[in-house]
């Protein structure tokens, strides 16, 4: 036995054809994500709101009812929890920005 060998039934699963091995990736992105916690904490912690932006469709972070995230784009809506619950991708200068305030 090596030491790549998938654990679980579903892992092996996955590794039986590409077919299985693409639904195993898709699910993993469809549901929720370590990332998704990291950026969950960073907001709380920061204080911030996740927002989507008139420029693009990554989320970004903005301050409490502002007009622009901290990356200056135009806020076009505020992410309601089911949302925000799907994210794994956030706008990089938000995420910096967000962490050199909790520096």
């Amino acid at each position: 036995m090596s030491d790549n060998t998938p654990r679980t039934y579903v892992e092996r699963l996955a590794s039986s054809s590409p077919l299985a091995a693409a639904a195993f990736a898709l699910n993993r992105l469809g549901s929720g994500s370590e990332r998704n916690v990291e950026i969950l904490a960073l907001r709380d912690r920061a204080g911030l709101v996740a927002v989507h932006t008139t420029e693009d469709f990554d989320p970004h972070f903005a301050e409490p009812d502002a007009d622009s995230a901290i990356c200056g784009l135009a806020v076009y809506r505020v992410l309601n929890a089911e949302q925000f619950g799907r994210i794994s991708v956030l706008c990089r200068n938000c995420e910096s920005a967000a962490i050199a305030r909790l520096a």
